[in-house]
């Protein structure tokens, strides 16, 4: 299987190719991650990690979609980590460019009626992330479980548990 960890900095997932802005331990590739296309064939990849770090990039989030899904194979998985917009993380850090929800990727699904991008994308699941610290995710694991069974009902009353990020995995849909 072969792995490719976007923006991995120094904590690069095991056995992945790491791809960032600057050279550090762990980074194996580095581009700017503003620049497209990123340097790597289509369909290299079976999954594609991106922690953390799509909300630090200027480039359209339509444009990064279309190149995730051109460097992942057809039956590969794309996996993206961000904060959570209502959480204070999300706008508590001035290099943050972008800010996520919910239903941000439903743009790019395959029913969507959208002609602004060509990526498509199936969404395969997403998690919400309570993180506050080890006793916080101890208190809060079970909220956090209860409203990944039944995230509508969140969506609902956003700001009274404090879900911190989103997970969400993705996979492209090519023609």
């Amino acid at each position: 299987m072969k792995i490719l960890d976007i923006g991995c900095g120094n904590h690069k997932v095991n056995g992945a190719v790491g791809l960032d802005n600057v050279k550090m331990p762990g980074v194996d590739v580095v581009h700017d991650l503003n620049k497209t296309p990123y340097p790597f064939k289509d369909n290299s990849f079976d999954l594609v990690f991106a922690n953390h770090v799509l909300e630090h990039l200027t480039l359209d989030l339509d444009k990064i979609m279309i190149e995730l899904s051109r460097i992942c194979k057809s039956s590969g998985k794309i996996s993206i980590e961000v904060p959570n917009a209502p959480s204070i993380g999300a706008f508590a850090d001035p290099t943050h460019k972008k800010y996520f929800s919910y239903r941000t990727f439903d743009y790019f699904g395959s029913n969507e009626q959208s002609y602004y991008t060509k990526a498509r994308i199936k969404i395969l699941k997403i998690k919400l992330i309570i993180n506050l610290g080890r006793l916080g995710n101890i208190m809060f694991k079970p909220i956090e479980m209860l409203i990944n069974m039944q995230p509508k009902i969140y969506l609902l009353f956003p700001n009274i548990f404090p879900v911190t990020a989103l997970r969400f995995e993705l996979q492209p849909i090519k023609k």
